[in-house]
């Protein structure tokens, strides 16, 4: 069965050096002997686990000396820092606690005050599994917690060997480096007895509502990612238009339902905070549907946008069509310089621009031109460039099944199913013989 975890994910990597040498057995005029027996090289030794075993023998010593310090069963050093007065829990109770964890450097990888803001309860609905508080998966905590009473603090000290100890009888991977002691400082906040159920559905309302809560701000940062990625286009259609009110409208939604939570997660406001949840739970699915609505009618707004402008520049004076569907015009004609093939590299400046004049990516912006293999970029580019000649400076009007069609990044410049406007100025060839090809 599956344990939930209460550590955060501290690992720390342990590199071994690959050990290897020169196989002379390999060499011209041997044979290998097959009969002969293998040597199996040891592995090396980190020299990080030995200085971790040595720095934890040498804090362990110092803790053993304190007249405050008692050693437990396993081996563990128990320090109480506040008395409890308050009850102790049995093995059915519910049990509210904070703990903050530490390596012996002060390396703090949990700390339940700061990262929860509230206690930790067990059980609890977030891991139904774990039936008890005894039965919490992290070494030393259960120690601690059987030990205190109400408002009782300690710290308990768990030695590299208790901790590898625990992983092994759990068939748990452990989170930490070998020879690595953990400390745990432990508040036991409240005690809920199983009589007391009027106390432990309230705790449990409270432990639901945060995941609510979790899952809400998990629904906020996808609305969030798809406003950040989501194609633009300065398409028009009315199937886009209604897409795109939509889509603002269930955004305002969902922003104001969010918002609400907010309001009343800070007031701690229960009934308020569960309407909330409800409120989020609804915006965030008329937003998806909304935000898939408007991602499907992009590509189609974009299809009949640029059949439309391919359509109105092939009608332009001075501007030839090829029998693929790429349009252009001849902007400076150079007439004798050398003219490339798909397998030849160019030098080129360029500027890109959607059809409605913005640009996307240039090099004269960049202040300097670009070369590339004509057989690796957009085949709109690759059978216009062929067209030119060294010096000539070209416009292209590239439909979108010769430039990128659908295959584009969310939220970058170029829309699905785009067409395309390129200047270029074809400044050098190089053949695959002037590479040092073959």
């Amino acid at each position: 069965m599956t344990k939930f975890f209460l550590t955060s994910a501290l690992t720390a990597s342990l590199l071994l050096a690959g050990c290897g040498g020169k196989d002379d057995s390999k060499k011209e005029g041997k044979t290998p002997d097959t009969n002969a027996a293998v040597e199996i090289p040891e592995a090396p030794v980190d020299p990080q686990i030995e200085i971790n075993r040595k720095k934890s023998e040498e804090f362990l010593a110092a803790e053993r000396a304190k007249d405050s310090v008692e050693e437990i069963d396993g081996g563990l050093l128990y320090e109480t820092l506040a008395e409890g007065d308050g009850s102790a829990p049995a093995a059915n109770d519910m049990v509210r606690f904070h703990f903050t964890g530490t390596l012996i450097d002060g390396t703090e990888f949990r700390n339940t005050r700061e990262q929860e803001g509230k206690p930790l309860v067990f059980p609890t609905p977030l891991a139904p599994e774990i039936t008890s508080w005894k039965d919490i998966p992290v070494p030393g905590l259960k120690d601690a917690l059987s030990r205190l009473s109400e408002n009782g603090r300690a710290k308990v000290i768990v030695p590299p060997a208790a901790v590898d100890s625990f992983y092994a009888e759990t068939g748990q991977p452990s989170s930490f480096a070998p020879n690595t002691t953990l400390i745990f400082d432990v508040e036991l906040v409240e005690v809920i007895t199983p009589e007391n159920e009027e106390r432990r559905a309230e705790i449990n309302q409270e432990v639901r509502l945060a995941m609510a809560e979790d899952r809400a701000t998990r629904m906020a940062n996808s609305v969030a990612q798809h406003q950040q990625s989501r194609w633009t286009t300065s398409a028009e259609t009315e199937n886009l238009a209604e897409a795109s009110t939509l889509l603002e409208t269930a955004l305002n939604g969902f922003t104001e339902a969010y918002r609400e939570l907010a309001t009343a997660s800070e007031n701690d406001d229960m009934s308020g905070r569960q309407a909330a949840v409800e409120k989020v739970n609804a915006a965030h699915e008329a937003y998806m549907a909304a935000a898939g609505a408007y991602d499907a009618a992009v590509p189609a707004a974009n299809a009949q946008a640029s059949a439309a402008f391919m359509e109105e520049m092939k009608a332009k004076d001075g501007v030839t069509v090829t029998d693929s569907g790429l349009a252009y015009e001849i902007v400076t004609d150079s007439e004798d310089g050398a003219q490339p093939t798909a397998a030849d590299t160019v030098t080129v400046h360029y500027r890109g621009t959607l059809p409605d004049g913005t640009e996307f990516d240039s090099s004269y912006s960049r202040g300097e031109p670009t070369s590339f293999p004509l057989n690796a970029v957009i085949s709109g580019w690759t059978e216009g460039v062929a067209l030119m000649n060294v010096g000539d400076t070209y416009r292209f009007y590239i439909p979108a099944d010769l430039a990128y069609g659908e295959r584009v990044r969310p939220g970058g410049p170029i829309g699905p199913n785009q067409a395309l406007v390129f200047d270029v100025e074809l400044l050098e060839v190089q053949t695959p013989g002037d590479q040092g090809g073959q």
